[in-house]
Formats: structure tokens, C-alpha cells, sequence
């Protein structure tokens, strides 16, 4: 499941190829909907952390927060 993870975007390389792929909700919605894609919500207060996790073994268990 990893490697499929990683290799989701490699044909993303320009803004014409990402337009393509990420520019309407649609395509968005289905990469989330996969585990391709994580949408996150960074306030405007300038404070920012993100946490990235990756699974070998393609199971994990949401944190309370993520839930």
C-alpha cells in the first residue's frame, strides 16, 4: 500500500500536470476517499504543525484528534 501511496502523484511535475489531477473537488474527494490524500485545515494564525505518519504494514488507528 505504501509504495502505491508514493507513486499516487509521481506524474505530478507542473502546474498543467497538477491542474489535471487536483484542481476540482471531485478527483480531490476520490484521492481521500483512496488514502492518497489527507486535506489539512491550517488556521490563518500563522502557527503550524503537521504531524506525517506512514504504515508498512497498511493498518493504523486513528488518533482521537483525527477522529
Amino acid at each position: 500500500m505504501r509504495s502505491g501511496i508514493l507513486r499516487a502523484f509521481t506524474h505530478v511535475v507542473d502546474y498543467d500536470s497538477w491542474e489535471l489531477e487536483l484542481l476540482d473537488d471531485e478527483p480531490i474527494v476520490e484521492h481521500i476517499r483512496a488514502g492518497r490524500l489527507v486535506p489539512l485545515n491550517i488556521p490563518s494564525d500563522g502557527e503550524f504543525g503537521v504531524l506525517v505518519r506512514l504504515y508498512s504494514t497498511g493498518t493504523h488507528e486513528l488518533s482521537e484528534r483525527e477522529r
